[in-house]
């Protein structure tokens, strides 16, 4: 949650600065858009932690009015944005064949293609209801892996960052990035709900109790009595058990409140290998904004990647670490 606010104060104008793990310092300028949610144009003390006693401090948890206050803002201006970085590296042919040194295995074809990956964050409001109701508001980072991770804090973007209105990714692209994190965010919210529905199975237990014995007693002073009315006991007793059952039941609900996009150049790199017949076609992918291999060539015996690759007699693409003997275009492995 505190990443979240970071960068919606960032986004809105102010100034902000870590004070503690469960604070920040939120700078606001009296022109600053930030001033909506603060309500005051000063400095602000911001804390997330539901145990810290800072009396300067605004709390922002569960049920707290800018809380709330933040997520309605996300949820009418549709907080979205795109960024794009420039390309900082030469992408020439052969500048990028000449970062790759291939060690055997003739080489048949080489192409460069120009392509973009991207970081995607989402933020999702998690609302879990039952006998109670529990709200988070969490981050997910999708990079290029397509490995989602939670957000615990967010670096500065930085001035190289160029706002679009429309992102350079394919919209499948794109809709696969966010499907993952989401598809990541509904086993957080599952676990979550079943932390909170096994806490409330616990406390079940004596309530069912509880209520058998009452309703058990009102049976017994009925019984021979009055038929229908120890009948219609019976039928409120199951009645009561299936309310408490049901009270007790967790529903998780996602809402995805903001989307931000950062999109990188880069050059995907292709080599198609023969070695006695056999066609293999390596890859890899260089940024073209800081230099580094976004996806290097991979190893197929360590699984490292490399800049150093070559066709083994197996027909593998193998490191140069791996790399035993190489004699006649023929290169053996451990």
């Amino acid at each position: 949650m505190k990443a979240l606010f970071q960068e919606i104060f960032e986004r809105l104008g102010a100034q902000v600065a870590d004070l503690s793990p469960a604070e920040l310092l939120v700078k606001v300028s009296p022109n600053s858009a930030a001033g909506r949610l603060l309500e005051a144009p000063s400095d602000h003390i911001l804390s997330f932690s539901s145990e810290n006693m800072n009396p300067a401090a605004t709390a922002v948890t569960p049920g707290s009015k800018l809380l709330e206050t933040a997520t309605r803002e996300l949820a009418q201006t549709g907080a979205v944005r795109h960024g794009v970085l420039p390309q900082r590296v030469p992408n020439d042919r052969k500048t990028l064949k000449n970062r790759y040194v291939k060690l055997g295995g003739a080489n048949k074809n080489f192409s460069c293609r120009r392509g973009w990956q991207a970081l995607v964050r989402i933020w999702l409001k998690i609302k879990l209801a039952g006998d109670e109701v529990v709200e988070m508001l969490t981050g997910i980072e999708i990079p290029a892996n397509m490995q989602p991770r939670l957000i615990q804090t967010t670096a500065a973007t930085g001035n190289d960052v160029q706002w679009v209105a429309k992102p350079p990714l394919r919209f499948n692209h794109l809709k696969a990035y966010i499907e993952a994190g989401v598809r990541w965010a509904e086993k957080l919210a599952l676990a979550e709900a079943e932390n909170l529905q096994r806490k409330n199975f616990e406390t079940l237990y004596p309530t069912i109790e509880r209520l058998r014995i009452y309703y058990q007693h009102l049976t017994e002073d009925a019984a021979g009595n009055d038929p229908d009315k120890t009948a219609a006991l019976n039928a409120e007793y199951r009645r009561r058990i299936r309310e408490e059952i049901q009270y007790a039941r967790v529903n998780a609900k996602l809402d995805i409140i903001a989307l931000e996009t950062i999109a990188a150049p880069v050059q995907n790199l292709s080599w198609l290998m023969e070695r006695g017949g056999i066609l293999y076609e390596e890859t890899a992918v260089v940024n073209l904004y800081d230099g580094t291999l976004a996806a290097p060539a991979r190893c197929s015996i360590g699984g490292c990647g490399t800049c150093l690759f070559g066709m083994a007699a197996s027909n593998v693409p193998v490191c140069k670490a791996r790399i035993t003997k190489q004699k006649g275009g023929v290169i053996h492995v451990e």
